[in-house]
């Protein structure tokens, strides 16, 4: 009578083998991740488990025969095992002939040789096949690069240079390619270089100087020019439209008379 085996029941089932046949089998949950149980109809899942506490009896071992298994694991129909082989749950078993210690031919069981159970590649092989097939190419690293003579600010950059505040962005770009240009620069990101270029451009930004009023100009003048002069000095017209100092009539002179040159004073 030909036989089945549960796939990799070692591997799962772990018993000591002085307790003799266990009472329980092992179900991991991972099992509901795995594509091949989730391909089974909730039937075909019960008939599996039930084959599974069957195959604890004898270490993995059922037999290949439906009928029996039907009857052994209390089904309602026979156990759908050519499903069960192809998904690769369950290995049918071939009779082999090995000799003992004494010279005495003994049957054994081997899993059946299976498509996906071929010999895996030595080493070697491994290493010609390396050899053979083409390399693709490295990834090349991205060059530095001098400014492109179309460099024009993205969208995304004058969005940037609004977020930090920047609003002589226009003169800040001018100056920035010429001087990168005039110093032949090269830049693996001019995205990044002209970023770099605009937050200093915030950082060291000059303030608008504001211009005194004229009148708070010509009151400064004239305070430093009386200072100088000991305080003799009075306000007067002029042609550019400043006051200039004018000498101050002495005491008991008529400050709105003046003298022409023939000696007479008019006023």
């Amino acid at each position: 009578m030909s036989l089945l085996k549960i796939r990799n029941w070692e591997t799962w089932q772990t018993y000591r083998k002085d307790r003799g046949t266990p009472p329980w089998i092992k179900i991991y949950r991972r099992l509901l991740l795995d594509p091949q149980w989730n391909t089974l109809t909730d039937a075909q899942k019960g008939q599996l488990v039930s084959l599974w506490v069957l195959a604890g009896d004898r270490n993995g071992i059922i037999p290949d025969d439906t009928r029996m298994l039907r009857k052994l694991c209390q089904l309602d129909s026979d156990p759908d095992v050519s499903t069960f082989i192809s998904l690769g749950f369950i290995d049918r078993l071939m009779a082999t002939k090995k000799r003992n210690r004494d010279n005495q031919e003994v049957k054994t069981c081997q899993p059946l040789p299976r498509q996906s159970d071929a010999p895996e590649k030595s080493r070697e092989e491994k290493r010609r096949e390396e050899e053979i097939a083409p390399r693709g190419a490295p990834e090349k690293t991205k060059r530095a690069t001098q400014l492109p003579p179309d460099f024009k600010p993205s969208q995304a950059l004058l969005d940037f240079a609004w977020k930090i505040g920047l609003e002589a962005v226009v003169k800040e770009t001018e100056a920035f390619e010429d001087y990168h240009r005039s110093k032949g620069s090269t830049f693996k990101d001019w995205d990044a270089a002209w970023r770099t270029w605009m937050r200093n451009a915030k950082k060291f930004e000059r303030k608008p100087y504001a211009k005194p009023a004229e009148s708070d100009k010509i009151r400064k003048n004239l305070e430093t020019l009386r200072d100088f002069a000991g305080g003799s000095i009075r306000e007067g017209p002029c042609e550019d439209g400043f006051a200039l100092p004018q000498p101050r009539p002495e005491p008991g002179e008529n400050s709105g008379m003046v003298r022409d040159p023939e000696g007479f004073e008019r006023g």
